[in-house]
């Protein structure tokens, strides 16, 4: 897989997860918790989100800081994605 597919990937993937997590913060699935099985389901969609969005902080971070490649687009737009998504996670109640 070529470097740049795999950067752009890695970056739709965060703004999946970056976009569910947002939902899951600001309580758009709580009107639906009634339901038990779309509970279940949104609390197992939850957690392999949050390792998806701390994983493509870090990939990117070792992309940028140690391999020294060169900052484009996806992988800046990645890191600030993963960052308002990872962030909020310790103000959230």
């Amino acid at each position: 897989m070529n470097s740049n597919t795999l950067t752009k990937s890695i970056f739709y993937l965060t703004i999946l997860s970056a976009f569910y997590l947002l939902a899951t913060f600001i309580g758009l699935f709580s009107r639906f918790q009634q339901n038990v099985v779309f509970g279940a389901i949104t609390e197992l969609i939850t957690i392999p989100a949050i390792l998806v969005v701390v994983a493509a902080f870090l990939f990117t971070v070792y992309q940028l800081a140690v391999k020294h490649k060169e900052a484009s687009f996806y992988l800046i737009a990645t890191v600030l994605l993963s960052l308002s998504a990872i962030i909020p996670m310790f103000f959230v109640q």
